[in-house]
């Protein structure tokens, strides 16, 4: 019998960086096998019964709501759940409750997020609070985004390229976005941006 060894991620950077980088000593290892995006439908049951088993029940206008507010990534989704779970609140979980969590969870992290801000220089904050306003972007150098940055298109486009590099952002399809939902909620939260739309 053949053993199998299987490697899982989700940072997609470090994936590509470790398979797909002909300088690297697993270049072209293995099999690639993708997980797409779990229907927000697939959500409603597993919600129910994890919410149920703690007393609180949940609608699947709920579930839909924290599926649009984590924007889909599983790990996010599981990370909110898991502080409501974790809250000891009994009952229904309506949308206004999860916004509550959601805020409270912010405020909890908002510590490791305000230090994850002093890393960065000036231009890459700047950077960073535009990307964060106007997820999805479609183009890193469109004159509007350079301008609501107010950094050149050259630094833009550097500072970009560092943010995928170190997981920060990913580039998926035609878009960039934050690889952390919460910390996007946080910095409009933190720096009073207004979303996009």
């Amino acid at each position: 019998m053949t053993p199998w060894l299987i490697l899982l991620g989700s940072k997609r950077h470090i994936l590509r960086e470790i398979f797909h980088d002909e300088s690297n000593p697993f270049y072209g290892f293995g099999t690639d096998v993708e997980f797409k995006e779990i229907p927000q439908s697939e959500w409603v049951p597993y919600m129910k019964e994890r919410f149920g088993s703690v007393g609180l029940t949940i609608e699947e206008e709920g579930v839909l709501e924290i599926c649009r507010l984590m924007r889909n990534v599983p790990n996010s989704i599981q990370e909110l759940c898991q502080w409501i779970v974790l809250s000891g609140e009994t009952g229904r979980l309506d949308i206004p409750s999860i916004h509550e969590d959601l805020v409270s969870l912010i405020e909890n992290k908002s510590g490791r997020y305000m230090e994850k801000m002093g890393e960065f220089s000036a231009k890459e904050k700047k950077v960073l609070l535009a990307l964060a306003q106007q997820e999805p972007i479609s183009s890193i150098a469109s004159t509007r985004f350079v301008q609501l940055a107010g950094v050149s298109a050259t630094a833009t486009k550097a500072t970009v390229a560092r943010f995928v590099e170190q997981g920060l952002l990913d580039r998926c399809e035609t878009d960039y976005l934050m690889t952390d939902p919460i910390f996007r909620l946080f910095l409009l939260r933190k720096f009073g941006l207004d979303q996009k739309g």
